[in-house]
Order: structure tokens, then sequence, then C-alpha cells
């Protein structure tokens, strides 16, 4: 299991890796004997201390950030299921995590509205960052029976126990003038609508 510390608010590049006993790893970055022989080069104190400090500070609030954390992302999942017509929610309804919530949007590039929500202020991701300028869509929604078409249309939002109900009242609302600019444009949509008729 690796954990990264920027995820709880630590330092960048630094983390934890929890490794079972019995499992044999490879170093990759060879010539000297930290981590027992597993990797080379100079300790970040800082940072790992940082980390350290970050995780203490995550399980002093745990249960409390959860909560405020699944309140925020279900208020912002209802909103967008009302405001905005022909969107989906990915993934299990309760059995996931707190803090995110993917949407697939009809007629709609993802990229393209990520591109357009950042050109807005509002920070979201087509993908995990472990596959940043990838073009192919998600083995993870592939996975789940999605079409190719669904899963490009999709858009993974994230919360924290800092935002507030006015800034997601904000977030959909650009949202929803985001996605009706680009279903405005969209050849699928078009598509779509002469099929109907």
């Amino acid at each position: 299991m690796s954990i990264s510390s920027h995820k709880i608010h630590g330092p960048k590049g630094v983390g934890a890796l929890f490794v079972k006993k019995g499992v044999k790893i490879t170093p990759i970055i060879v010539g000297g004997e930290q981590e027992r022989g597993l990797r080379a080069g100079t300790y970040n104190t800082p940072s790992i201390v940082g980390f350290g400090k970050a995780c203490e500070m995550i399980m002093f609030n745990y249960i409390m950030d959860n909560r405020r954390t699944k309140s925020n992302r279900d208020y912002f999942t209802n909103k967008i299921m009302q405001e905005i017509p022909n969107c989906h929610v990915n993934g299990h309804v309760h059995q996931r995590l707190p803090g995110i919530v993917s949407i697939s949007f009809e007629c709609i590039d993802g990229e393209a509205l990520m591109c357009l929500l950042d050109m807005n202020g509002i920070c979201v991701s087509t993908g995990p960052a472990c596959s940043t300028g990838s073009i192919e869509p998600s083995h993870v929604l592939m996975a789940l029976g999605m079409t190719v078409e669904g899963a490009k249309s999709t858009v993974r939002f994230s919360f924290d126990p800092s935002n507030t109900r006015e800034e997601i009242d904000i977030a959909v609302k650009k949202i929803k003038d985001c996605v009706e600019r680009l279903r405005n444009l969209s050849p699928l949509r078009a598509s779509k609508d002469k099929d109907k008729e």
C-alpha cells in the first residue's frame, strides 16, 4: 500500500510504503543502503516530519472530517443531479470514499469540460493522477461496464473538509454553465437529437 503525503495536506514528494511481511520487492534506485537496501539517497527529513504531522492531524479530526466531507459530497451530487440533465454518478451509491464523486455528462468530452472548468477556477480530473496525459479511457470505468463514450465523458470531483456549501453552490452553477455551453457545441448531441427525430 502506498500513501502520498500531499493527499492529506502534507508536503509533496514524500509518502509511505507498506509492504506485507514476506513480499519481496526490487529496488528501483540503487547505490545505497537506505530503507534496508531498497533505495539510495539522503532522507528528506523536513518532509518526513511534515508528513508525520499531517498524519497526526488527520487522525485527530478523522471522524468529524469524514462526516463533513461526505455531507458536502452528497450535497454536491444531489445538486448536480437536480440541476443538470443527462448525467450519471458512477460507482456504488454508498460504498465509496467520502471525498470523491465521479460523474459522466452525456454528450460532453470530459477533457473539454475539465479545461473549461479550469478556466473558471474549478480544478477537476478526468482520470487518476498516475495516468495524466493518457488519451485512453479509464480502465476502471471500462471495468464497470461503461462504453468508451461514457468513460470519456466522465469527470472526477474531489472534496475536502474545508469546502463550504457556498463554494459548492458556486461550483455547481459554473459546472452547469460549462456543460450547457459544451453541449450546445457538441456534435454528439446533434447526432443524438437527429436520431430522436
